[in-house]
């Protein structure tokens, strides 16, 4: 049971202002705290699992007693409805409902209606009518009072419930603290219900002493009289009857317009008027002469004044219906248990309800003082249905200060408490009583003689020794014996144990007297036996002192002796330490001098062999940098020469080509010489790296088994050694053995040793082999620098030698020109003839390039704008949902790639139609970041694309063979002359500069991307992997809340059922049907069938991850029917995915990915658990776990339904064992997985997964709104 202490101090915390009840501790009074230290340490035993309740109580009661804060302002917000809207929400008393309407759990609008409004019911209708200011303050405090007394009645009743208090029990032990009369300056309505209940108290405590008193006499049967005492019972009838106080303040706060004055106008003229002889005959009751607003009461403590100011107030207690509606609607569960649904009162008949005709409901009067009376008699009952045990205290002085006394201030205490009334009463009558054994025991000494001739009967031998003092003191009379006690009359048990005192101090002083007779004897015997001792020793002492004496002087002669000879000592260490450092510093000296000698020698030689080595190297710099000028010079010269000839050979046509080849095949060339270098340089570094491990690894391994064998030998010989010892055999055979064997595990251990040391030795070669390679490596690259700037001269002597070409091929076409003309002429006309012939040839040529030049002016000034509206068309067509061929290929991926290939954007130095289509798909795809359905939509088509770009597009220096180039050559040539004649002899427009045809490379298209080609190809790659990404976060995030509830199963309430409602294995169902509808949207936009397995591998690992990872953490998942409820899952999820394999889809391998969780599942499920030994569970039925996992599992497992153990203890120790060892060897011993949320693909797998595109893209549809284009033909083209 709790202290009373405790729950005091636990209501207390209930009516501390705000501020204390945020931080009692640091805000109570300094005597009040140990108490609040002790409530708030047995929080949790009294409050219990309701203990957010009781927060959410001290948080509505801390608004209430806060300043300026709560309900407090229900007045202001009743005068701010009448305010705008605007002006009302942003006031302070605004603010103050909403915090009232959040701790109470309902809205504003609600709180503000039932505090400044009420309904009115009438015959047929109700209706709400709003209150004046002063109405909704009163509203308010009603509210706030209604509040505060079921919050305390709730504390109380869980008060009582936590300290045990059982309500069928017969018996219980109960504590009623009360303080007392109170009496001050300005006495009301408390202080009237505290004096109340003080009258009740000491009116049931005069009589319970009287009545004991009485109870005590009768039943030993003695003779008394009846004692008089103090009835309060008036002051009582003139509060509690019925035309008492209580009832006259009752009848006053019904009346709307009583106050102060009313009621003690009616207090005075009941009490002091006419009738006062019947009402107030004690004349208790009396009016203050300087006062119309005060009465007296003569209470049993005294004469106490009260005010009757806020009396109507403070008895008040409402119950508005409003209030009470609004409480049991409250969103907060211990706001409804605190408000209850009140049970239905029966109709009353018209007129009866409160006010004119039953038309008014509100306000339901309750008094405070009726309450307090119902309490009291209640009270009353209990204590009259036990045994009171009454404790007064008394405060010594006001002050509280220790060692202060005040006399007037307890005595008025004794007196207002009716303890000097108690104790006239039992003075009255015998106060003084003693059982007969107890008695006897203690006076017995008194009249022994006549005690004991009584015998064993108490009766007679108290009554015995009383009648002998009776006769010796007159002050013993009047005392009675009783069936079982001796009653005494005051000062008489005082006189018996006077007397006894003095014969306990006379017998005390007899055995004083014997005692010390006795200590004085044998203080005198030890006195004596100390006195031979002592002579004793003294004699010894002396005979002592005389050998001390003869000693000292044989001693002082061996000093003497001692002195002299380290004297003698001393003198000749002194001389020999003196010649020992002579010799010393002479020997230092010597072989200083030589250490001189011979550094000046050795820097001699150093500062030679520097000077030395310095001129040879100067020489040497000399002699190769005049080689290297001479170098230089030649090949300089043989350059010039070589440039000479080139341009020699320059200037015919076949020359200029073989050139070309020559230095593009010598390019290729350079170019593979240093590739091969680089590849050749890391093979060596891996193979070097691989050599040493392997030898390290190899080492080490030989050197392990050539000491376990040396252990094993020796532990063999020694092991045999011991048993033919035993058995009393020869043992030098067998210690010959062990010594063979040694020698032969030492000779393997040489060879081992010598392994190592080749080993080694081959290591080193390894090292010096790559220093080399390094060195070779480095000669490449620096050979590799010099191509590249021959390379760099030689195109610029290309570019100079194509303007020649192009030069050349233009004199050669003219002169092809006129010789047809010459031809076609015949052979009439003479001199004037040819001239004229010669003049239209020229004229035709000046006309055909004049044509040329306007040809290629207009297609550069109005090609770009044709080609922007193209590609509006093309984007505002394919930026939608275009849909897929009969094949399944993505029409828009192959769209865009067509129109890219027409207009040879691919080969553009600059163009923003890549810019433009990146642009389209990245609003397509952000607008849609959670829409599965659009992002299998442009997965596809991004990866269709992207596997086009990577098939056809080729960089310009990644290398193509000499046909590549010598193709090149001959398609500018053939594209320049085609240039001049059109289809049909017609003149064509020249191609853009820099610009080509496909060309064919092993029956594929290839087309030399330049620059902003290979970043579309590099933006379309992130794209692919941004929409995988988006694709897969949405599947992991549909099944994340799922997989939380599939690791642990339902648990069935009382009733069998799961708590969810569902039946078991609803969450997996749930799996499976985001799965299909995974698998379904796949399929839909026919999403390749790598990428799907890919992402359903990742989705599996995801899930096997969060699984698992949830099985070892709780460890109320690693029971046996948990295990059973997780396999019927994972055997769902199996049958779905060879489901699935069966389609086609390429998902047959996701199983695997669940390896983990199916191998943790079966080890909990399997039986006979302690059977297994480590071997079959690492290698049979758990392969993939670690044994940090395994241990982690076996650790936590528990069988909630055949009570199976876990494995055995070996086992564990043997985990235990083996975990330790790899956390010595491993920095990492987490037991968790890990999710892999990387891209789990290349391009290049990717594109080596796509089919040929090539030939089955032309069956693409063309749609409609580009096939009415004429701009778009080519498509049309294609396809046919």
């Amino acid at each position: 049971a709790a202290d009373p202490a405790v729950c005091a101090a636990a209501l207390q915390l209930i009516s501390l202002r705000c501020e204390r009840l945020l931080d009692p501790l640091a805000t109570a009074p300094r005597a009040f705290r140990p108490q609040l230290w002790r409530a708030c340490a047995l929080e949790p035993k009294l409050l219990g699992d309701r203990r957010d309740s009781v927060l959410g109580e001290f948080s509505k009661v801390a608004p209430r007693t806060a300043k300026g804060s709560g309900p407090r302002r229900g007045g202001s917000v009743a005068a701010q409805r009448r305010g705008s809207a605007a002006s009302r929400r942003g006031s302070a008393a605004a603010a103050a409902a909403e915090a009232a309407a959040r701790l109470l759990g309902t809205d504003v609008d609600s709180l503000v209606r039932a505090v400044t409004t009420r309904k009115v019911v009438t015959v047929g209708e109700e209706i709400i009518k709003p209150m004046a200011p002063d109405a909704a303050t009163a509203s308010k405090d009603a509210l706030a009072k209604f509040l505060y007394q079921r919050t305390f009645d709730w504390l109380v009743a869980r008060i009582n419930t936590t300290i045990g208090q059982d309500a069928s029990a017969q018996c219980f032990i109960g504590v009623l603290d009360i303080y007392g009369f109170e009496s001050f300056e300005t006495n009301s309505f408390e202080q009237f219900c505290i004096n109340l209940a003080n009258e009740k108290l000491q009116q049931h405590f005069n009589g319970h002493v009287f009545k004991k008193e009485q109870e005590e006499y009768e039943k030993e049967e003695i003779d008394w009289s009846y004692i008089d005492f103090v009835d309060n019972q008036d002051v009582l009838d003139l509060i509690e009857k019925r035309l008492g106080i209580v009832a006259i303040l009752d009848e006053q706060c019904v009346f709307p317009k009583a106050d102060a004055s009313t009621l003690a106008e009616s207090l005075y003229s009941r009490f002091t008027g006419k009738d006062k002889g019947a009402n107030d005959p004690t004349d208790r009751f009396s009016k203050p002469k300087r006062s119309n607003l005060q009465f007296t009461i003569r209470h049993y403590a005294g004469d106490v004044t009260y005010s009757t100011d806020y009396f109507l107030e403070k008895n008040k207690d409402y119950l508005v219906p409003e209030h009470q509606a609004m409480l049991e609607a409250s969103s907060a569960d211990h706001v409804r248990e605190l408000f209850p649904k009140p049970e239905p009162e029966p109709d009353h008949k018209p007129g009866k309800a409160g006010g004119r005709g039953g038309k008014r409901g509100g306000f339901k009067f309750s008094s405070v003082a009726t309450n307090f009376k119902r309490s009291l008699v209640a009270l009353m009952e209990t204590l009259h249905a036990t045994e009171p045990h009454y404790v007064r205290c008394i405060k010594p002085n006001m002050a509280q200060r220790p060692a202060d006394f005040e006399p007037a201030n307890v005595l008025h205490q004794l007196r207002c408490g009716g303890v000097l009334e108690a104790v006239r009463i039992s003075c009255a009558g015998y106060p003084s009583r003693r059982y007969f054994h107890e008695f006897v025991a203690r006076f017995k000494m008194l009249a022994r003689e006549k005690a004991d001739a009584a015998g064993s009967d108490d009766r007679k031998a108290a009554a015995a020794v009383l009648a002998d003092l009776e006769e010796r003191i007159t002050d013993i009379e009047g005392y009675q014996l009783g069936k079982s006690k001796v009653f005494l009359r005051a000062g008489q048990m005082a006189v018996l144990d006077k007397l006894r005192s003095e014969m306990m101090h006379k017998a005390a002083t007899a055995i004083q007297k014997n005692v010390r007779r006795q200590i004085a004897q044998k203080s005198y015997h030890e006195v004596k036996e100390a006195n031979l001792v002592m002579q004793k020793y003294t004699r010894g002492m002396l005979a002592r002192r005389r050998a001390a004496h003869l000693r000292a002087i044989k001693a002082a002669l061996y000093v003497q002796t001692c002195w002299r000879r380290w004297l003698a000592m001393r003198n000749l260490r002194v001389h020999r330490d003196a010649a020992i450092r002579v010799q010393a510093n002479y020997r230092g000296h010597m072989a200083r001098k030589a250490a001189r000698a011979q550094r000046r020698d050795l820097a001699a030689l150093r500062i030679q062999s520097r000077w030395r080595g310095s001129t040879t190297r100067a020489s040497y710099q000399r002699k190769r940098q005049a080689t290297i000028t001479l170098q230089c010079a030649l090949r300089a010269r043989k350059a010039r020469d070589e440039l000479k000839k080139r341009k020699a050979e320059a200037r015919e046509r076949g020359a200029l080509e073989g050139a070309k080849k020559s230095l593009e095949a010598r390019l290729e060339q350079m170019q593979f010489q240093i590739e091969l270098q680089r590849k050749l340089k890391e093979e060596a570094i891996a193979e070097r790296t691989r050599e040493v491990e392997q030898a390290n690894r190899v080492m080490e391994e030989q050197l392990a088994r050539a000491k376990e064998e040396q252990e094993r030998a020796v532990a063999r010989a020694k092991a045999e050694a011991e048993a033919k010892a035993l058995a009393e055999a020869n043992d030098a055979a067998a210690l010959a053995a062990a010594e063979a064997e040694r020698e032969a595990a030492n000779g393997r251990i040489a060879v081992l040793q010598a392994d190592r040391d080749n080993l080694a030795a081959r290591v080193e070669m390894l090292e010096g082999k790559l220093k080399e390679a390094d060195e070779r490596a480095a000669n490449a690259e620096a050979g590799k620098r010099d191509a590249d700037e021959r390379v760099r001269s030689i195109g610029d002597s290309l570019k100079e030698l194509e303007a020649h070409n192009r030069g050349l091929a233009e004199e050669n076409y003219m002169l092809k020109a006129k010789a047809q003309l010459s031809g076609g002429g015949g052979g009439g006309g003479g001199t004037d003839g040819g001239g004229a012939r010669r003049a239209l040839l020229g004229g035709a040529a000046a006309d055909a390039g004049e044509a040329l030049a306007l040809r290629a002016r207009r297609s550069s000034t109005f090609g770009a704008m044709e080609r922007a509206a193209d590609v509006e068309a093309l984007l505002g067509c394919v930026g939608g949902d275009v849909g897929f061929s009969a094949e399944g290929r993505p029409v828009a991926a192959v769209l865009v790639f067509k129109s890219l290939m027409h207009w040879r954007s691919f080969e553009a130095d600059r163009t923003n139609v890549f810019d433009r289509v990146i642009m389209v798909i990245s609003s397509a795809v952000d607008q849609h970041t959670d829409d599965n359905r659009t992002l299998a939509y442009w997965l596809t088509n991004t990866s269709t694309l992207l596997h086009l770009l990577q098939r056809t597009l080729r960089t310009s220096g990644a290398g193509g063979g000499a046909a590549r180039s010598r193709s090149r050559s001959i398609n500018l040539l053939r594209r320049w002359k085609d240039s001049f004649t059109g289809p049909g002899g017609m003149a064509a427009p020249p191609p853009a500069p820099g610009a080509g045809s496909p060309i064919k490379d092993g029956g594929e298209m290839v087309v030399e991307a330049k620059y902003p080609a290979l970043l579309f190809k590099q933006q379309m790659t992130a794209f692919v992997e941004k929409i995988y990404g988006l694709l897969r976060d949405n599947v992991k995030k549909d099944v994340t809340p799922l997989l939380q509830q599939c690791i642990q199963a339902p648990k069935p309430d009382r009733r069998g059922a799961s708590k969810s409602g569902a039946a078991d294995g609803a969450q997996w169902s749930g799996i499976v049907g985001h799965l299909d509808t995974l698998l379904e949207t796949l399929r839909a936009n026919h999403v390749p069938a790598f990428l799907t397995d890919r992402l359903l591998k990742q989705v599996f690992s995801f899930m096997n991850v969060q699984l698992f990872n949830s099985l070892l953490l709780r460890r109320e998942c690693c029971s046996f029917s948990n295990g059973e409820y997780v396999k019927t899952g994972l055997a769902e999820l199996e049958s779905w995915v060879h489901k699935a394999g069966d389609a086609s889809d390429g998902s047959g391998g996701v199983w695997d990915e669940l390896k983990s969780i199916r191998q943790a599942v079966t080890f909990l499920v399997i039986h006979q658990k302690p059977k297994k030994s480590l071997d079959e569970i690492t290698h049979d039925l758990c392969p993939t776990l670690s044994i940090q996992q395994l241990y982690r599992i076996s650790t936590m497992y528990w069988d909630d339904r055949f009570n199976t153990e876990t494995v055995s203890a070996e086992v564990l120790g043997n985990m235990k064992m083996q975990m330790q060892e790899e956390n010595a060897s491993t920095h990492s011993n987490s037991f968790l997985l890990d999710d892999d949320n990387q891209i789990p693909f290349t391009i290049e797998e990717l594109s080596k997964q796509f089919g040929d595109l090539q030939g089955e893209s032309d069956d693409v549809v063309v749609p409609q709104a580009l096939g009415e284009l004429p701009e778009f033909e080519f498509l049309k083209a294609q396809g046919a």
